[in-house]
């Protein structure tokens, strides 16, 4: 959890606190039902001193939630988390621009890519296909070679050695 989180956390909390603090003390002190007050023993002043002190807490939590905010980063790591954070921000924030001005431009680049991915799987297919061929080719040529110059053997074979 970062800093920032734990101060935004404390002071909700402290906000819940005060509110709750008021809500309490406005319940003790009044009788809804009667309109009035029912409890003698509460001062309007200890009132009065309570929300200001609750005030002061709220004021103070509030000033350290800003010097915590304003505080430099500790460490380089959250220095260069802060500095991607940001970087992220901006490229989210001209991606967000560019789907809001012309969402047709923005959508023709990935399908141009998927259709040059595509293109480029049919281009590797047929390229082995043809690559298939050429072997095929090869061993037909080096066969018919073979049979030729064992033809042409047999045939020089006989004409020099007849009787054989």
């Amino acid at each position: 959890m970062s800093v920032m989180q734990a101060a935004k956390i404390a002071s909700n909390v402290a906000m819940a606190g005060a509110t709750v603090a008021l809500f309490v003390t406005a319940f003790a002190t009044f009788d809804l039902s009667k309109g009035g007050r029912t409890d003698p023993d509460i001062d309007p002043a200890s009132v009065e001193a309570v929300r200001d002190q609750i005030e002061k807490a709220i004021k103070d939590l509030e000033n350290r939630k800003k010097s915590v905010k304003d505080r430099e980063p500790e460490t380089p790591q959250i220095a260069e988390l802060q500095t991607s954070i940001k970087n992220i921000d901006k490229r989210l924030s001209s991606l967000e621009d560019a789907i809001a001005t012309s969402p047709e431009k923005a959508l023709s680049l990935p399908m141009l890519r998927n259709e040059i991915n595509h293109q480029k799987e049919l281009n590797t297919q047929a390229i082995s296909s043809i690559n298939s061929s050429v072997d095929r080719l090869y061993n037909i040529a080096v066969g018919l070679f073979v049979s030729m110059v064992l033809s042409m053997f047999a045939v020089f074979l006989k004409k020099f050695f007849p009787d054989s």
